[in-house]
């Protein structure tokens, strides 16, 4: 393993949000309509402040969970990953399309499961039929089981292969190893086309997937400079949802995913737009392509205000583990680094080691550009002045407490007797969030009694300040501080605050309250 994939999983699985999120407002909806209603998409289509849960991360981040729970790290079977169904998914509610048995293949192999019919049986073509066996969830989870595998993709496929059959079948398998071996090369191939050529050497010659994926690619040979939209009629006339079964076949959405690889001609940016452009099942293909691409181009290709600023590192869940649905992107990257270590037998370099094995769950900063979903206010004086503060948040390498990486908040206009509150919510509620997709439900990530530590930094030019930590109860709105320090500037000051018991309190926010004493800081 090289030091430098860890970064590139951040980045692909970073990417992958990115994809849901462009994708989603479409979902479901045709080229023409696209074009119609919004011509040439360029960016997020909806501000959505807070995006709530989505299928297309819940199924990636908590079935390749099945690893850990089996402890079969390479002899892994469908069976694990089918028992990671049945513990994480909530019944019938959230996670993804409970659309009926017989209608939702997801829905339909879950109940198989739920009633005694083992993986792989449960997803196969002799128990569902072919047509529910080869709808498009075979690779819309599929992502992780590459990300674990960087440059490997033998293992890749034979995961993949193990994952999707719990649900699927025929094409519905081979779309999940195309996808899954595609980003495990990615981390080792910057051309596309041997990307793509690598995919197709693990599915079988004649397969109805691999007919689509070398039809764009002749297309794109023989066409390539009359543009996108020309293969696109082509795929439509050719590979369209009138001649595939079922409410989102995967051969039409295969298509589209390679047309817009190849026409994104290596750019991040453009490569999205295009698949989105499309239509048809805009997140899930918008999320494969996007983990591709985030491996391939690395947090670099990744522009940092239209892409991830939106995002801010903050994903939402709808597992059944309530603690499980607050997360943050680098936590998931994380978590996904330390599988890809322990599979490849080696040990992690530090910082990472550290930070995987001691203190998963704490915001580390480590990635480039990551914020793990820290947020800024500033109470005080005059609250019709308040619009007029502005912090703002920013990874650096200025300096660090431990590692090479921290968070730089930067608070203007703030007047001596203000506070600027630096937090992590811990708690969130049906109002927090755009719509409820996928209904995510949550359990607090921290309750009154535990202990919360932070450390904290002024810099020479920082206006001088007063720092405690403290956490919010949401029940009252009131705020219980720590032992409040005199920041000094140059150096670091560390921080502990033990909650107080508290009856009946729920805690929603935790961090840093800085007390201004001078005009900025």
């Amino acid at each position: 393993m090289r030091e430098e994939f860890i970064e590139k999983i951040y980045a692909g699985w970073l990417a992958k949000i990115v994809g849901i999120r462009l994708g989603a407002p479409v979902e479901g909806w045709t080229y023409d309509r696209i074009r119609n209603i919004f011509g040439e998409v360029t960016d997020y289509l909806v501000d959505y402040h807070e995006f709530a849960a989505d299928d297309d991360s819940n199924g990636p981040i908590f079935l390749v969970r099945a690893l850990e729970d089996s402890g079969h790290i390479l002899n892994l079977t469908a069976q694990d990953v089918g028992e990671a169904l049945l513990n994480y998914a909530p019944f019938e509610h959230g996670f993804f399309w409970w659309g009926g048995y017989g209608v939702a293949t997801e829905h339909t192999a879950y109940l198989n499961l739920k009633n005694g019919i083992p993986a792989p049986r449960s997803g196969s073509i002799s128990q569902n039929g072919e047509m529910m066996a080869e709808q498009i969830g075979g690779q819309i989870f599929i992502d992780t089981w590459g990300l674990v595998t960087p440059g490997n993709p033998d293992l890749a496929a034979q995961y993949a292969a193990a994952a999707a059959s719990v649900t699927h079948d025929g094409n519905g398998i081979y779309g999940g190893i195309f996808v899954a071996v595609c980003i495990s090369w990615a981390f080792v191939e910057a051309d596309m086309r041997k990307i793509i050529e690598k995919g197709l050497s693990y599915i079988p010659k004649d397969c109805e997937y691999a007919r689509v994926v070398n039809a764009v690619m002749g297309f794109y040979e023989a066409n390539g400079n009359e543009g996108w939209r020309e293969c696109f009629r082509y795929v439509k006339e050719n590979f369209g949802y009138d001649r595939y079964p079922g409410n989102c076949h995967i051969i039409p959405n295969a298509a589209v995913m390679v047309l817009a690889l190849l026409y994104g001609e290596g750019d991040f940016s453009d490569t999205l737009n295009i698949c989105n452009m499309c239509g048809w099942d805009t997140d899930c293909n918008v999320g494969n392509i996007a983990t591709i691409m985030g491996v391939r181009n690395g947090l670099g290709g990744i522009d940092y205000r239209k892409w991830r600023e939106p995002i801010h590192d903050f994903l939402a869940c709808s597992s059944v583990v309530g603690s499980l649905n607050i997360t943050d992107i680098p936590s998931g990257a994380l978590y996904l680094a330390k599988m890809a270590y322990r599979i490849a037998g080696e040990e992690m370099p530090a910082p990472w080691r550290d930070i995987a094995e001691n203190r998963p769950e704490s915001c580390h900063f480590e990635f480039p550009g990551s914020t793990h979903a820290i947020r800024t206010r500033v109470e005080g004086l005059d609250e019709r002045a308040q619009k007029n503060r502005v912090c703002q948040v920013k990874n650096t390498e200025e300096t660090a407490h431990t590692g090479r990486r921290s968070l730089k908040i930067s608070a203007a206009s703030v007047l001596a007797g203000e506070n600027v509150y630096v937090y992590k919510k811990t708690y969130y509620t049906p109002e927090d969030f755009y719509d409820s997709r996928y209904d995510p439900s949550f359990s607090p990530l921290v309750y009154p009694g535990q202990t919360v530590r932070g450390n904290a930094y002024l810099p020479e030019y920082g206006e001088h300040a007063q720092v405690s930590l403290y956490a919010r109860d949401m029940r009252t709105g009131r705020i219980y501080q720590g032992e409040s320090a005199k920041l000094e500037p140059g150096n670091w000051t560390e921080l502990c605050f033990q909650i107080p018991a508290l009856s009946g309190a729920l805690i929603d926010e935790v961090g840093f309250c800085f007390h201004v004493g001078g005009i900025t800081i």
